[in-house]
């Protein structure tokens, strides 16, 4: 290598490392100040009694409620919040919610399965699981959709699958990401009225577009840095799959029996936090849209697992599917922070089975393990 050409070289690498830093900070902050003004424009004091946080921070003394009471925030502005948080919740209700995301995030594996079989790679479903698991579990914590590395390496490092394969795999688990988007889109447009669909999807549709414009590929950066392939690839992976009529159909339900679990979880979720003073009753037809408008949203993830971005598509849908502002915010979060948790326990459940993994973040490593 050229001596004159190593600083220049260096120079390049330091700003490629700094650019990456601040993505990663600039996404985790996106995703505070989503939640964050989210929350502020349903009311803060809404959302903690509608979820019952109020509760718990007036017991933990953060909030006071009485004089002979102590806490850091004296006082609850009105006796409605305090009895809205003494509202009991249904917790065998939001137990099956959880078990509800747990059977989702199986059949998405299954899923994945069938899609690697036909790609030409063979792998038991505990294999498949072990990578494809882990490295959904993995996104969820970074943005950019970073956690397809560890699944590809895990599968090419130690179930012997090219990796052309396993991103040609991945890239169509995303396609039928899109199918359910649409085929419930769908659904919608006759279940709920045109301009109601029309109005729930509006704010999903930006989120969406605001999103592709901060990543879209320029003379700067013309790589992919979020979306995997293109239009073309994806036509030409449908025309494959085309000619495996039976494989595609059985695709097809599976990611719709996967999308209707996620609409019965955030049904079920709302029905646990629904009493006699917080109501959060919203119709199934409703609760689909807003779950697309949400998908949408957080298709191209540019905060860590789409935080934010979801829950302003979902509750944005809702509000204008007919809900209160409030109850909308209660329920998407309500809805995301369940999933996540149930996520969180499926993720240690893959990584306690000592998961192969290789993933690099800010030059941070972990050593890949013999499963």
């Amino acid at each position: 290598m050229n001596a004159a050409a190593e600083p220049v070289q260096a120079a390049a690498e330091e700003r490629r490392k700094l650019d990456r830093i601040g993505a990663y900070v600039f996404s985790y902050l996106l995703a505070i100040v989503l939640l964050g003004s989210l929350i502020y424009f349903s009311g803060i004091w809404n959302f903690l009694a509608n979820t019952r946080l109020l509760s718990v921070l007036i017991d933990a003394g953060v909030v006071e409620y009485h004089d002979a009471q102590h806490g850091w925030i004296r006082g609850v502005p009105d006796l409605d919040y305090f009895v809205r948080a003494n509202d009991p919740i249904k917790w065998h209700l939001v137990r099956l919610a959880g078990a509800i995301f747990i059977v989702f995030w199986l059949l998405k594996t299954m899923q994945f399965q069938i899609i690697l079989r036909f790609t030409g790679v063979h792998a038991t479903f505990t294999q498949v699981a072990r990578a494809y698991l882990y490295g959904l579990g993995i996104n969820r914590l970074v943005p950019f959709n970073l956690g397809h590395k560890p699944i590809v390496d895990t599968l090419t490092v130690h179930q012997g699958a090219p990796q052309s394969k396993a991103l040609q795999a991945l890239f169509l688990a995303e396609i039928f990401v899109v199918v359910e988007i649409v085929a419930c889109a769908i659904f919608g447009a006759f279940a709920v009225g045109w301009s109601t669909w029309l109005a729930q999807l509006f704010w999903g549709l930006v989120i969406l577009l605001a999103c592709w414009l901060m990543i879209r590929p320029t003379k700067a950066h013309s790589e992919q840095s979020v979306l995997m392939g293109s239009a073309r690839d994806a036509g030409a992976a449908l025309k494959a799959l085309a000619h495996r009529p039976v494989t595609m159909s059985g695709l097809t339900l599976l990611s719709l029996a996967a999308f209707a679990l996620e609409d019965i979880g955030a049904y079920v979720i709302a029905m646990a936090f629904t009493s006699n003073n917080v109501i959060l009753n919203v119709s199934f037809s409703t609760l689909v849209m807003a779950l697309v408008a949400g998908y949408l949203a957080r298709f191209i993830p540019i905060t860590p697992g789409g935080i934010g971005q979801f829950e302003w598509g979902f509750a944005a849908g809702l509000y204008l599917g007919g809900l209160g502002f409030p109850e909308c915010v209660t329920i998407a979060i309500l809805d995301n922070a369940i999933r996540y948790v149930a996520g969180t326990i499926v993720y240690f459940f893959v990584y306690f089975l000592r998961v192969d993994y290789s993933f690099e973040l800010f030059s941070l490593s972990r050593k890949p393990t013999q499963p």
